[in-house]
């Protein structure tokens, strides 16, 4: 419903040709990209410094099937401590993690899959009321 990375997670976008630019990774926030890597026309692949911005100009052709671009990239709220190795930790804003408790609570108050002795049970208005300003919409 969202549309966007909760939890810290490693996601990787498939394309068949270059993005335009400017480059907008889907499930945002995006942490950070990992690696990109694209299959030239002889169908061997490749690897791409990443750049920062992310940001695609005079980019080498790729063979154009499904897949032949991809970019691998850490998406999610999420804080990173200091150490060897470093200790990712989830961090979602404080209005989804209520939103969450509050779903959670609405579901143990309504187990049954069907009521029928009793109008429909919408997603609380509340619940919505907190996500709405974090929905992404992907046109």
């Amino acid at each position: 419903w969202l549309g966007r990375a909760l939890g810290m997670q490693i996601l990787e976008l498939q394309l068949c040709e270059w993005p335009s630019n400017p480059v907008t990774l889907p499930f945002p926030p995006t942490i950070e990209v990992l690696s990109i890597a694209y299959v030239d026309p002889d169908g061997a692949e490749q690897t791409l410094d990443v750049p920062d911005p992310l940001w695609f100009e005079d980019m080498p052709a790729v063979r154009g099937r499904p897949g032949d671009v991809k970019i691998r990239y850490r998406a999610g709220y999420a804080t990173v401590a200091a150490g060897e190795p470093p200790v990712w930790t989830n961090a979602a804003p404080a209005p989804i993690e209520v939103a969450m408790l509050m779903l959670v609570a609405h579901w143990y108050e309504n187990r049954e899959a069907v009521q029928i002795d009793s109008t429909a049970v919408e997603l609380p208005f509340a619940v919505e009321a907190l996500l709405s300003p974090y929905r992404v919409w992907w046109f």
